[in-house]
């Protein structure tokens, strides 16, 4: 059979564009959870806070929702790589991954691509929604016996009300070819009529159009004598009522031959009329294609046309702005469209500058990421709402907007758009659409810088959508799914408070058992987290869920007694985290009939980690008690990853116990015995054990083999969760032995691949360290330039904590001032050196103690370097002959301190030298004020003593300090470690007193304790 291709090229070019959308069922997959790596995992989902039920990857659920808003607004393209993102996140059972399949048929039926869409159905299980798709895509590739067997016994009441027009949509096609009279027809007025009950009107008037030409295409190929026969009659008729209509017959027969030339130009000599004129271009523009630079030409002459008819220039601009592509060619022809239709927008027609306006967007957004794209697709679209708003093509601008915003990360603007598509949507997709702009808020608070203000607002934003969201959903599991997101946000906003209300206000019905518990567990994290450090409520409230649910499902009672242990842990309980352990073995062994395959498939990893807990139970209380169970776990399970992570586990007991040269030799052996193994998560224990062996080195004095170490680590393991902290490492080992330039190389290349990262801050201030020291040496001017300016962009460098600003601030003073010495004055006057140094200090008091909020955020570390800073300041005045100003300084710190916050760990150090100074400087005898009382810092160490992230069992919290160590209310961390040598900070003056700020209290070589992230 010859090609269909008159009628194809409408079905291309219109009828399929932005159609069949809004397939992703009411069900959605879990929202994103933020990941914190647990190293060792039960189950796969437990390196993760939060056990998912289906899949887990980050951006599912608003990937769907861009896709389905790209395909709506016609951005077939760029919808069919959103789907293909979607669907290979999901698992191959998952609703959403049918659902993403449907969506990439759709989307690749859109661009004319029927192979594409038919191998995007090959895996969906059949149903009608399948079957049409799959008629669709036989009728693109003219196989219209196939496509009728598809569609026969689909009804329209099977299919979701979205697709049923398209039902019409298919079957008036067929009837076109097979001729069956005029009753495609009525197939094309139905969808008509569908699409406009449904808030479409744009697609209404392809269906009609398409009705408009069904009676001229109706019949066989015509054969050459049916030709020559139209010719005659075109050629006879010219200028009479009906000749027009002649000429199209004969223009759509050339065209059904395979003639477009003749065809086109056929059209070219014909219309009488401005309207038979338009008509003639439209249709010589479908024939031709607006593909080919002709078939372009045809259909710029139709919109030029002042007197064309407002329905030929709407299908006109359809047609073009479905043209072009991401492709180097498809770039090409979207720039000439757009640049035409820019240059046509003055004089063209009001009444359908709508439609100009979302071509122009259309074809921009369908060209590719660049930003002159997005830009010139957002401002056209902007144009649209701007000068029309009331434009019932105004949400296919919106939807423009969105995918514009998506790509280009702007996620909180994707959400804003979101929203007023939400508001100008039929009430039945507002669920949905409040659901997507709540999930773009979540994306836009986990871009923010962590702990920072901003991010803060950003997770609370978030956290308030989803509350708006999750009642509106249709179905439990959805508002569960909705809750869950909800929970996660609180805890990021730091209301966890707010987190454990609304779970226990989702009361009855509301949400899905399965929802429920995973809000639970999210909870329990953050109760047993490093910085809230509730274990004993996280105990509780775990209690209260197994009486209250003692049955539940394999997987979720697998989960909650490890966590029921590992809190036992946390609070010391050994005994009873080794009786829950081998509770949990037993269970794990004898797991249910009902278990799913995911959890039996995983047995001996259950079995090997419970035994790895209990081992580590015996270690908190009986060493010896753990051999036997030790070397059970390595005998048994010589492959799974607890046999690995024990002598992880092992050797930092033996470290936090002292016995450094033991504990080296643990991770030696562990090290020894899995460094080959072809295991990935094996051969990363034994990296992981490398590099604790190389920690142990360093306290014991043996820093040429742990820099050998280290290099192996990092040449080895590039990859590995640990690999920036061991070039960290390496790099502190090199500076701290005078080595500026290894060190120096290691840093820059750190801070130039790191993004985002506390591991690049630190190697940023390490590279400034390293340029203020060699400074210090050489004496040059240049130099401590350079070192200067590192501290000052460090100082504003938008992306630091409170505690890296107050370090970066103190040094950049200090660099200052050195140069007061004279030796590296390079001429200019001390009292301007002095001044900006002053102006510096006060820079770093006033913006992390004295502007609102901002001392809340310092650390212990971030306190140290702000006392040091006004000390130094106070020197500075006192030293020019200043007393009074010195006076107010120490009173500052001395008045901050009373009040602290109300908490002791607030209080900045060196309380007693600030006493002093303040004494000697008023000789007063009056009591100062004083400081609420602090227990004592534990010493510090340069060996973990805490395992880190990288090694913990999944989701297990820091041991809990002793208590004189830590007062309850307010953790005390152990002395700063600052990231520069004692010998490479300069005195605060040449003259300094006794008096005078004592040396940087920093270990002979600063290394990082691994510190567990919540």
């Amino acid at each position: 059979m010859r090609p269909f291709r008159p009628t194809l090229a409408v079905f291309a070019a219109l009828c399929v564009a932005a159609a069949l959308s809004a397939v992703t069922p009411a069900v959605p997959p879990l929202p994103v959870v933020p990941v914190v790596r647990a190293g060792l995992t039960v189950l796969p989902e437990l390196e993760r806070n939060a056990p998912p039920a289906r899949a887990d990857a980050p951006r599912e659920r608003p990937l769907l929702l861009a896709a389905d808003e790209a395909l709506a607004a016609g951005l077939s393209r760029l919808a069919a790589g959103l789907y293909e993102r979607a669907a290979a996140a999901f698992p191959a059972d998952a609703p959403e991954r049918r659902a993403a399949l449907l969506g990439l048929a759709t989307a690749r039926l859109e661009h004319g691509d029927a192979d594409g869409a038919r191998a995007a159905l090959a895996t969906v299980a059949p149903s009608p929604e399948r079957r049409l798709r799959a008629a669709l895509a036989d009728l693109l590739g003219n196989r219209f016996a196939a496509a009728g067997i598809e569609l026969r016994g689909i009804e329209a009441s099977a299919l979701p009300r979205a697709d049923a027009p398209w039902l019409h949509i298919a079957r008036g096609l067929a009837a076109l070819e097979t001729g069956a009279g005029g009753a495609q027809s009525g197939e094309f007025a139905r969808a008509a009529a569908l699409f406009t009950a449904d808030g479409r009107p744009r697609l209404a008037r392809h269906a009609e159009f398409l009705g408009s030409y069904a009676a001229v295409r109706v019949g066989p190929v015509p054969d050459d004598a049916e030709l020559t026969r139209l010719r005659s009659a075109a050629a006879l008729e010219t200028g009479s009522p009906s000749g027009f209509q002649y000429v199209k017959m004969l223009a759509i027969g050339l065209a059904r031959r395979s003639l477009d030339a003749e065809a086109a130009a056929v059209l070219r000599r014909a219309g009488a009329g401005d309207a038979e004129r338009a008509e003639a271009n439209l249709l010589a523009g479908l024939i031709l294609g607006a593909e080919k630079q002709s078939g372009r030409d045809a259909l710029y002459a139709l919109l030029a046309a002042p007197a064309a008819p407002e329905a030929h220039r709407r299908a006109a601009l359809e047609v073009l702005a479905a043209a072009g592509g991401a492709t180097a060619e498809g770039r090409a022809v979207a720039e000439e469209i757009h640049a035409r239709l820019t240059r046509l927008a003055p004089t063209f027609d009001p009444a359908a500058s709508d439609a100009l306006n979302l071509a122009r967007a259309r074809v921009m957004a369908a060209a590719g990421d660049a930003p002159a794209f997005i830009e010139r697709a957002e401002r056209a679209a902007g144009e649209l709402l701007e000068r029309t708003p009331a434009s019932p093509l105004a949400p296919d601008a919106l939807r423009v907007l969105a995918a514009c915003a998506w790509r280009a990360r702007a996620f909180a603007r994707a959400a804003g758009y979101f929203g007023q598509l939400r508001r100008r949507s039929p009430p039945e997709k507002s669920p949905r659409l409040a659901l997507a702009a709540a999930d773009c808020l979540f994306l836009a608070a986990r871009g923010t810088v962590p702990d920072s203000a901003g991010a803060t607002e950003a997770w609370t934003a978030a956290a308030d959508a989803y509350a708006d969201a999750a009642p509106r959903q249709d179905t439990p599991e959805a508002r569960g799914a909705a809750l869950f997101s909800r929970v996660t946000c609180e805890i990021a906003a730091g209301r966890g408070e707010a987190a454990m209300r609304a779970l226990d206000g989702a009361t009855g019905s509301f949400c899905d058992e399965a929802g429920r518990l995973r809000c639970e567990w999210a909870i329990v994290e953050w109760l047993r987290s490093p910085a809230t450090r509730r274990t004993r409520e996280a105990a509780a409230r775990l209690d209260t869920l197994f009486a209250r649910a003692p049955r539940m499902s394999a997987g979720f009672d697998i989960r909650f007694r490890w966590q029921r242990a590992l809190v036992a842990l946390a609070l010391g309980d050994t005994a009873g985290a080794a009786e829950r352990a081998a509770r949990l073995a037993e269970f794990a062994s004898r797991l249910p009939a009902d278990a799913p395959e995911e959890v039996r498939s995983r047995a001996d990893a259950i079995v090997s980690r419970a035994l790895l807990l209990r081992a580590r139970a015996a270690l908190m209380s009986d060493r010896a008690a753990a051999v036997p169970i030790l070397a059970e776990l390595r005998r048994k399970f010589p492959n799974e990853e607890a046999a690995a992570a024990s002598y992880v586990a092992e050797g930092r007991t033996l470290a936090a116990a002292g016995d450094a040269v033991g504990a080296r030799r643990v991770f030696l052996e562990g090290s020894e015995r899995y460094g080959k193994a072809q295991s990935t998560a094996l051969a990363e224990h034994a990296a992981e054990a490398l590099y604790e062996a190389a920690l142990q080195d360093i306290a014991l004095g043996k820093n040429g083999t742990a820099i050998e170490s280290l290099s192996r680590f990092a040449e080895a393991r590039p990859d590995h969760p640990l690999a920036a902290e061991a070039r960290l490492t390496l790099a502190d080992l090199f500076r701290n032995s005078d080595n500026f330039d290894d060190a120096l190389a290691i840093y820059e290349r750190l801070a130039a691949t790191l993004r985002d990262s506390p591991a690049r801050m630190r190697a940023e201030m390490g590279r400034a360290d390293c340029l203020f020291a060699r400074a210090t040496r050489t004496r040059a001017d240049a130099a401590l330039g350079l070192a200067t300016d590192a501290y000052e962009r460090l100082f504003a460098l938008p992306g630091g904590t409170a505690d890296f600003k107050a370090e970066a601030g103190c040094k950049w003073a200090a660099a200052l001032e050195l140069r007061q010495t004279g030796r590296l004055a390079g001429g200019r006057p001390v009292a301007d050196i002095v001044r900006e140094a002053r102006e510096a200090r006060w820079q770093v008091v006033n913006q992390t103690l004295r502007a609102p909020g901002a001392a809340a955020r310092l650390g212990a570390t971030g306190r140290y370097w702000v006392a040091r800073t006004l000390l130094e300041l106070s020197d500075s005045y006192k030293t020019r002959g200043e007393p009074a100003e010195a006076a107010k300084v120490c009173r500052l710190a001395l008045e901050y301190n009373a009040s602290a916050q109300g908490r002791a760990g607030f209080a900045l150090p060196h309380q007693a030298k600030f006493q002093r100074e303040l004494a000697l400087l008023t000789g007063a005898t009056t009591p100062v004020p004083q400081p609420p009382v602090v227990p004592p810092v534990v010493p510090a160490v340069t060996a973990p003593a805490a395992p880190s992230e990288a090694t913990r069992l999944p989701s297990e919290p820091p041991p809990e300090p002793p208590p004189v160590a830590t007062p309850p209310t307010q953790p005390q961390p152990t002395q700063p470690t600052p990231t520069t040598p004692a010998a490479a900070i300069p005195p605060t003056t040449p003259e300094s007193s006794a008096t005078s700020t004592p040396p940087m209290p920093a270990p002979s070589v600063t290394l990082p304790v691994p510190v567990p992230k919540p």
